[in-house]
């Protein structure tokens, strides 16, 4: 083929030199024969045929090549991996009180150093005029990333003081400013339903029957029923499950270890998952009503009856003659909305129902089944024998 194609370049060339020439700025022209040109375009095309065809073993045997050669970068370690100062820990909690501030420029307390800070409590703790926080001796202030300042006391019983009287000393420290209590929620199981959380006498009578554990009836913040029943739906029972917030970590955890005793009766103690959010337009998870993205489609409007386009509340008996009770009525079709099963959507038989319940407990779950993942239940202590 390359002795063609040089046959024929000289064959044009020829052809070049015998062409009429003109002046320096004459065109030379020729005209190559139809059977050179097709000679020409064939040999063009062959050319292009066996490159592409050599191409991919070419790159083959590169590819080869490269992969038995090892890259000078191999050689070279990795670089070593950057050693990160440990944190130092935070301290115990049980010592701090938690002060919070007004929003914005209003705070005076915003821009002042932690001494000053600190100087600033200890007035406000005289100026309280509070025999009991006369002794009461704080240790440091410190300023968090929220913008809330963390009282630090020389002790767990002083820092109770604080949060026991804090409304006589927080308002000589800031007029807006307000102690921000942490509390820890339980579920207690089997509580005798003749015990009425809603009676003023409740946490007192849960802090006496429970006093080795727990230390005063200021730390029972709240108690409740776990479920929002009429009295009738609760008495009819023998025992029921009531919500009991204390506000010390170690108070909780010792609660968890030993149990809860009300009226005689041991109670099983865990913390307290609160339920699923669940939004009543839509009945999807995750949000509640007001919040609802589709609030305002009537489209996503859902019965958690029947799963109908209609607000449950709207949710009527199909039959001629009318049940009188639409919770009991069997005409109506029960159909979740959320998984299609044969159940109302807020029943606790739902998976979709039960899956965002577990997402919520693996979201507050540390890996313990006490607050404190370090809590070691006590020696010697009365409960150890349960």
């Amino acid at each position: 083929m390359r002795s063609r194609a040089l046959r024929l370049e000289g064959e044009v060339a020829r052809m070049a030199t015998q062409a009429p020439t003109g002046g320096d700025r004459d065109t030379v022209t020729f005209s190559i024969p139809p059977a050179l040109e097709n000679s020409l375009t064939t040999i063009v095309d062959q050319a292009l045929n066996k490159i592409t065809e050599a191409v991919p073993s070419i790159v083959k045997e590169a590819l080869n090549k490269a992969s038995r050669t090892s890259p000078a970068s191999s050689t070279v370690p990795p670089p070593a991996p950057i050693a990160h100062r440990p944190r130092p820990p935070s301290g115990p909690k049980e010592l701090e009180v938690v002060i919070s501030l007004p929003r914005g420029p209003r705070s005076s307390s915003r821009n002042t150093s932690p001494t000053e800070l600190k100087a600033r409590v200890d007035a406000a703790l005289v100026s309280s005029g509070v025999p009991e926080l006369a002794g009461v001796v704080t240790q440091g202030v410190r300023r968090r990333a929220d913008g809330c300042l963390v009282v630090r006391a020389q002790s767990e019983p002083q820092a109770k003081l604080l949060q026991r009287f804090d409304d006589a000393w927080v308002k000589h420290f800031e007029s807006d400013a307000s102690l921000r209590r942490p509390t820890f929620a339980l579920t207690v199981a089997a509580v005798p339903t003749a015990f009425d959380p809603n009676a003023k006498s409740a946490r007192q009578a849960i802090y006496e029957a429970n006093s080795d554990v727990i230390p005063s009836p200021d730390s029972v913040v709240s108690v409740r029923w776990l479920h929002n029943r009429p009295p009738s739906s609760v008495r009819s029972k023998s025992a029921a499950s009531i919500v009991v917030v204390v506000s010390e970590r170690s108070t909780a955890d010792m609660l968890i270890w030993r149990g809860l005793y009300l009226y005689g009766t041991w109670c099983n103690t865990c913390k307290y998952v609160p339920p699923a959010m669940q939004c009543y337009h839509c009945q999807a998870f995750g949000h509640i009503s007001k919040a609802c993205p589709h609030l305002a489609d009537s489209n996503h409007l859902k019965c958690a009856r029947c799963a109908g386009n209609h607000a449950v509340r709207d949710c009527h008996c199909p039959a001629a003659t009318k049940c009188t009770n639409i919770r009991t009525c069997t005409h109506i079709q029960v159909r979740c909305a959320n998984c299609g099963g044969p159940h109302k959507s807020v029943s606790s038989t739902c998976p979709v129902k039960a899956e965002a319940q577990s997402s919520i407990a693996a979201r507050l779950d540390n890996g313990s089944a006490y607050f404190d993942k370090s809590f070691v239940p006590p020696r010697g202590h009365g409960a150890a024998s349960l």
